[in-house]
């Protein structure tokens, strides 16, 4: 029963990380494009959400360690790429603190995938399972937060519910 509990800590991990991939981004310094609706903006989100989401559904299901240490990667890869590309997006003003919020905890949510990627990938079964407990409840509280700003920015297809 305890192990169950573990893997769906994990799972959760990875399929949060998942509803984060294609969301984010963030004030950025350029000039030469106008600022986007929150309407636009959140189609843009949305969008994104639904191409990462597209682009891994190939890699498989995390089921256990040695599939999170096989096929994690992908999926932070994933994350990491499609946040680092939405920093581009210009989010209106009335949005911004959200979308701040947003990329805060989703970046928060690649560190904690990447840790346990990289204790999966040792083998480490009782590193991992130390990991999965310790980091369980604060990854269900970060995924809470990245939900909200997701649907506060309108775009539901970043939520983990939309993955």
């Amino acid at each position: 029963m305890k192990r169950r509990h573990l893997l769906g800590i994990a799972l959760s991990i990875a399929t949060v990380a998942l509803a984060a991939t294609g969301c984010g981004g963030g004030s950025s310094s350029s000039d030469t494009a106008p600022a986007m609706s929150k309407a636009e903006f959140a189609k843009a989100m949305d969008d994104l959400c639904s191409s990462a989401t597209a682009s891994t559904s190939g890699l498989g299901e995390v089921q256990g360690m040695e599939d999170l240490a096989s096929i994690g990667p992908g999926y932070l890869a994933a994350l990491e790429g499609t946040v680092d590309d939405l920093y581009d997006l210009e989010p209106p003003a009335e949005i911004e603190a959200q979308v701040d919020d947003y990329i805060s905890n989703t970046e928060k949510l690649i560190d904690a995938l990447g840790g346990l990627i990289a204790v999966a990938k040792q083998n480490d079964s009782e590193a991992y399972v130390k990991l999965t407990e310790s980091a369980g409840p604060k990854v269900q509280e970060i995924s809470t937060a990245v939900d909200a700003a997701a649907n506060a920015i309108g775009a539901p297809a970043c939520t983990a519910a939309g993955v």
